[in-house]
């Protein structure tokens, strides 16, 4: 089947509803805990147990005031406030403090989505906010003028994962360099990715492209009918989690993939 082929149409239903100026961001551990981020001021960094919600604190006691950037990575978000990083994971304790990760490097550059590049000794680098950057950084070794109009959008695979911001509808995914991989599609939020998964999950608002990494290929689309997606919160073995509106109310929503759209490794 190729890209014009619809493959199935997700069946969402209702989670819980979100409130207004607030994303979700779930845990890959086996709690699954979701992190639910108020980005209109006052911010807010918060987990919820039944009908207690539960603030992230910074670890001198004061409260979240300004993230500039997040990512989850495991069982815990990473996020910067005020040139430092912080990681927070929350463990069925009655408080949640951040701990202290680093400062913010001279010349990095941190994106909303938690993706980080610095030039060092004329080598350019990339790597997630929850990486070590000495240790796990990737060396991007591509002219600079193959990366215009390119965005750093995830790293998966020790592979960093480019988005052209200036392709058409079609997706497709190009590599320009043994670890850099390009792709070309219109979307709404980061893709969705994990190391443990082959797959690349990514949304426009209405329909799912699955990107197979072994191979370079998109598979068929998968569509979202009616219910348009604002981004892709997990995908945890067969069910996928997403943000998006629910007759007109934001609200997190589940569907089960289809059996070929589950990695198996």
């Amino acid at each position: 089947m190729g890209l014009g082929d619809q493959d199935a149409v997700l069946d969402f239903a209702v989670k819980c509803l979100l409130p207004a100026g607030t994303s979700a961001h779930q845990t890959d551990d086996g709690e699954c805990t979701i992190f639910y981020y108020k980005y209109q001021r006052p911010q807010r960094l918060y987990v919820k147990r039944e009908e207690v919600e539960l603030d992230v604190q910074l670890p001198d006691g004061s409260s979240i005031a300004d993230i500039n950037a997040k990512i989850v990575h495991a069982n815990a978000i990473f996020f910067l406030e005020n040139g430092k990083i912080y990681r927070a994971e929350f463990n069925n304790t009655e408080t949640l403090t951040a701990s202290f990760v680093r400062d913010r490097l001279e010349g990095e550059t941190i994106t909303y989505g938690g993706m980080c590049s610095r030039v060092r000794d004329g080598k350019k680098f990339a790597y997630r906010l929850c990486d070590e950057p000495e240790k796990d950084a990737l060396i991007i070794d591509v002219p600079r003028e193959r990366l215009e109009n390119l965005e750093l959008r995830g790293i998966h695979r020790r592979k960093a994962i480019y988005l052209n911001t200036r392709a058409g509808r079609e997706p497709s995914a190009m590599a320009i360099f043994d670890n850099v991989i390009v792709l070309q599609c219109l979307l709404s939020s980061t893709p969705f990715m994990r190391d443990s998964s082959r797959y690349i999950y990514i949304t426009n608002q209405h329909c799912v492209f699955v990107l197979d990494s072994v191979y370079g290929l998109f598979m068929p689309l998968l569509s979202c009918g009616d219910t348009p997606i604002r981004s892709i919160v997990s995908v945890i073995e067969d069910v996928i989690t997403v943000r998006g509106r629910n007759d007109g109310v934001e609200c997190l929503m589940t569907a089960q993939l289809p059996e070929r759209y589950v990695s198996q490794k």
